[in-house]
């Protein structure tokens, strides 16, 4: 797994609520009723040059979709959540703006690792 710059670290750690600054970022318990710490922590790390895309694990909140959709829409960037407590109304929002959803890490960032090898296959048929 890539380490952020020392750059985006220090960043992430001003952002109020992150547990945590590596990669993966661990923005703690109070990131559930703060969900504007999720928008601002993809921001950060997607200005980053190291990470080309996004596994993002959480609970289904209603807040969570209105701020976190639109912030990995914006990076441009491939992602995947996964979802501790599903709601369906959030995964609607999310597989709509075309971010799939699983029920499991091991799932998703395997979908994540075929993507990236696909990616190594195409430029090698560019060349």
């Amino acid at each position: 797994m890539t380490q952020f710059s020392q750059q985006t670290r220090n960043r992430l750690a001003q952002v109020q609520a992150i547990a945590g600054t590596g990669n993966p970022v661990d923005l703690g318990m109070m990131a559930i009723n703060t969900p504007h710490v999720y928008a601002e922590s993809v921001n950060i790390i997607a200005q980053d040059e190291a990470i080309d895309m996004f596994l993002v694990v959480g609970t289904a909140e209603p807040k969570l979709e209105e701020t976190l959709v639109p912030a990995i829409r914006d990076t441009g960037n491939p992602a995947v959540a996964v979802f501790i407590t599903p709601s369906n109304s959030s995964e609607r929002a999310f597989w709509e703006h075309g971010i799939p959803i699983y029920r499991d890490v091991r799932r998703a960032a395997n979908v994540l690792a075929k993507l990236c090898h696909y990616a190594e296959f195409a430029r090698g048929c560019d060349g």
